[in-house]
C-alpha cells in the first residue's frame, strides 16, 4: 500500500524545525517513478530555491518503513540548509543530530538492504549516447534516442547549473581509472593509464558493486569492472 506522503513530509520538516534546524526554501518535492539507482535528490535553483525528488518505490514497496522512507527525505531536507548541498561540514553535523534526538540512521549512502529490500543491479546497457557537462565533467549515458539526445544543446546541468553537454564518440579502447572520491549517488574517477590530473563523475549505477576510494577499475566496452 502506497505510504502517506504528505503526512511523512510533513513529520520530517516539523522534526527538523523541532531542533533548530533551518532548511532552505523549498520550491517543488516531486516522486520519481523511473529512479532505480538514487533513494532522493536535492537541487538549487537558479532563483536559490531546491526541488527535491524522492523515488517512488520508497513509498510503494512495503518492505521499506516509514522510518526509512523518512531517513532519506531528512537527508534530503538537510542538502537544502545553508552550507548542506555537500555532504560533509554543515550537512554532517545535523544529519548526526536527527540521529541522535529521533534514532534514525541518515548518512552519505545507504544500501537496499538496510532499506529492507535487496541491492540494485544495474542491467549491462548497450549504451549509445555519451554526453559530459562542460562545466563539472558530470557524464550522461543513453541506450536510445530521446529529446535529451536530440537537443542536450539545451538542457542545463543538474549539478552545477551549465548550459554546455558535449556529446562524446564512443571508442573500443580500454582506460584504467582509480575512485578518487565518493559523493552520495557519485564517484570522481582519475585516469591511471596516463597523466592527467582531470577527474571524471560517473554516476554509481554505472560502476561495480562494492566500490570504495581507492579501487582500481578498467573501463571497456562502454562498461567498468574491478581490477583483481
Amino acid at each position: 500500500m502506497m505510504k502517506d506522503f504528505e503526512r511523512l513530509k510533513k513529520e520530517c520538516m516539523e522534526e527538523v524545525a523541532d531542533i533548530g534546524i533551518e532548511i532552505g526554501n523549498i520550491k517543488e518535492w516531486k516522486i520519481n517513478t523511473r529512479a532505480r539507482s538514487m533513494w532522493g535528490q536535492c537541487k538549487k535553483n537558479t532563483d536559490g530555491t531546491y526541488s527535491i525528488q524522492i523515488a517512488d518505490r520508497l513509498l510503494r514497496d512495503d518492505r521499506i518503513s516509514e522510518k526509512a522512507c523518512k531517513e532519506t527525505m531528512i537527508h534530503e531536507l538537510l542538502h537544502t540548509c545553508k552550507e548542506g548541498m555537500k555532504h560533509t561540514g554543515k550537512w554532517k553535523v545535523y544529519a548526526r543530530e536527527m540521529n541522535e534526538e529521533y534514532g534514525y540512521n541518515i548518512k552519505r549512502t545507504t544500501s537496499g538492504n538496510e532499506k529492507g529490500i535487496e541491492n540494485y543491479k544495474p542491467k549491462s546497457l548497450a549504451v549509445k549516447y555519451v554526453f559530459t557537462c562542460g562545466g563539472c565533467g558530470a557524464t550522461i549515458y543513453r541506450k536510445r534516442m530521446s529529446k535529451f539526445t536530440k537537443y542536450y544543446r539545451n538542457y542545463r546541468c543538474t549539478r552545477c547549473g551549465a548550459v554546455d553537454w558535449r556529446r562524446k564518440r564512443q571508442n573500443m579502447e580500454t582506460w584504467y581509472y582509480t575512485v578518487v572520491s565518493i559523493d552520495g549517488d557519485y564517484a570522481n574517477l582519475k585516469r591511471t593509464d596516463i597523466e592527467s590530473e582531470d577527474l571524471k563523475l560517473v554516476a554509481r549505477a554505472l560502476l561495480p558493486e562494492g566500490i570504495r576510494e581507492g579501487t582500481q577499475l578498467k573501463y571497456e566496452l562502454m562498461q567498468y569492472s574491478i581490477l583483481d
